[in-house]
Formats: C-alpha cells, sequence, structure tokens
C-alpha cells in the first residue's frame, strides 16, 4: 500500500485511492460512485470467494479488471460476473513463465458493456 501511494505521488497521479482491507469486506470502505469506478482483481489460485462477487456484483463498478493465474478458477469466476450483469470485453492471456503450466490472463469486464467480439 505504501508503495502504491509513493509511486501515485511520484508520478503526479492524483485521481488514485488505494483501499486494504479482507476482501469480504472491502465495499464498505468504498465513498465513490460506482459508474465511476474500475476495480482491479488479482485473487490467490483459488479464486474469489462466492460472498466478494456477491459484493462486488453488488457495488457494480463500472469496470472489472481480473488478473489471474489459474484459468479454471478465473472462468467459473467469470461465470459469477456474467450473471451478475457484467460483459467480457477484453482478454489477454500472458506466458510470464515459459516452459511451465503456469498462466496468466487478464480479463477486462464492463458492467452491461458489448460482449467481447460483438459488433
Amino acid at each position: 500500500m505504501r508503495a502504491a501511494r509513493k509511486n501515485a505521488l511520484a508520478n503526479n497521479i492524483s485521481n488514485a485511492v488505494f483501499l486494504t482491507a479482507q476482501a469480504e469486506e472491502i465495499f464498505a470502505q468504498v465513498v465513490f460512485p460506482a459508474a465511476e469506478t474500475a476495480v482491479v482483481l488479482d485473487p490467490p489460485r483459488k479464486g474469489c470467494t462466492p460472498e466478494f462477487i456477491e459484493q462486488l456484483v453488488a457495488f457494480g463498478p463500472a469496470r472489472v479488471v481480473y488478473v489471474s493465474c489459474d484459468p479454471a478458477t478465473q472462468v467459473r469466476d467469470l461465470k459469477r460476473l456474467i450473471e451478475g450483469g457484467y460483459r467480457l470485453v477484453d482478454v489477454q492471456p500472458f506466458d510470464l513463465f515459459p516452459h511451465t503450466r503456469h498462466l496468466e490472463c487478464v480479463m477486462t469486464l464492463q458492467r452491461g458493456g458489448p460482449a467481447a467480439g460483438a459488433q
């Protein structure tokens, strides 16, 4: 957290807020409009808890960027997010560990936005 704030200050970024809490409690601290919010998720390999996904959907940020090291749990959580009103708009895999089975994947979702590949 300290490093994020220091980096924002060093780069003259004044429109970012950094919060820390247990995942199931984080939205109690959020006081700005969901329609103007992007949430970046980088959960452990087991993915997000159902309780966290429920709170995220209830808060309703305009955009969710979901980073994962386990495509299976990410797709499981993606299903929950789509059921909650989000649309997948971009997917980018990253092979950060060549010659291993590990893969990072970044999915960008938008609340009520067009689905990936939609015309």
